[in-house]
Parts: C-alpha cells; sequence; structure tokens
C-alpha cells in the first residue's frame, strides 16, 4: 500500500522545514542580517543583509561573497566577472567595497533576498 501525499503535507512540511532553517537577527532597527538556505562553494551559509530606507530596502551581502574569494581585493577579473553576473542578476556591486546590492520595495524583498543568496553561490564557484 502506498502513502497519500497531498500538497497541503508537503506545503506545511516546507514551511516548518524553512523556519527552522532559516534564521533573521535583528542588527539594529532597520537593519536585518538573513542566515538564508543557501551554502556557497566552501559550505558556508549565506547571509543577507536588508536595510530599511526611507522609500525602500537595501538588500545587500555586506561585502562578504567577494571577500571570502579575494579579501585583498586584487583580482580584477573577478570582480569584472561578478560585475556583469551581479548586473544580469539584476544586483550592482560597488567595486570600491565589493558590495553587491539592489533596492526593492516591500512586496519584492523576500524574492529579492533569495536571488541575492543565490547570485552569492554562483560567483562563489568562480574561483
Amino acid at each position: 500500500m502506498t502513502k497519500e501525499i497531498t500538497a497541503e503535507l508537503v506545503g506545511k512540511a516546507l514551511n516548518q522545514w524553512m523556519t527552522a532553517n532559516t534564521h533573521v537577527l535583528e542588527l539594529a532597527p532597520d537593519t536585518l542580517e538573513v542566515a538564508t538556505l543557501a551554502r556557497d562553494a566552501m559550505g558556508e551559509t549565506v547571509y543577507c543583509f536588508v536595510e530599511a530606507r526611507a522609500d525602500h530596502y537595501e538588500v545587500s551581502d555586506d561585502g562578504r561573497c567577494l571577500f571570502k574569494l579575494d579579501p585583498s581585493a586584487s583580482d580584477e577579473a573577478l570582480y569584472q566577472l561578478a560585475a556583469g553576473l551581479a548586473g544580469d542578476a539584476g544586483f550592482h556591486l560597488n567595486a570600491a567595497n565589493g558590495v553587491l546590492s539592489a533596492m526593492t520595495e516591500a512586496a519584492e524583498l523576500l524574492p529579492k533576498i533569495v536571488a541575492l543568496a543565490q547570485l552569492q553561490v554562483v560567483i562563489s564557484f568562480l574561483q
């Protein structure tokens, strides 16, 4: 006899698992740190930061992704490739500080966090 599976059963289990494995920490009244479900090429948790601005939200990696790959920020080819990938994904790479970021509205906040986590994973495999 096979077990029955329903969308409701899987949805409930997925929600419970996501809640247990995703962590949000309030760093300041206007800043959150999100430990995502994603793992980078080194097997480490991918973090995203959300800062509330006057009329939007800024989602960023706080410079962690590229710092882990190139702490001296001397690999110009890596930065150029990362900038291209970031642009294609709807993000900006600040070459001065290595921060990947994008501005978004509240309705698109979660998809933007997921997209940034995915971008960080992709970039982590460049080296």
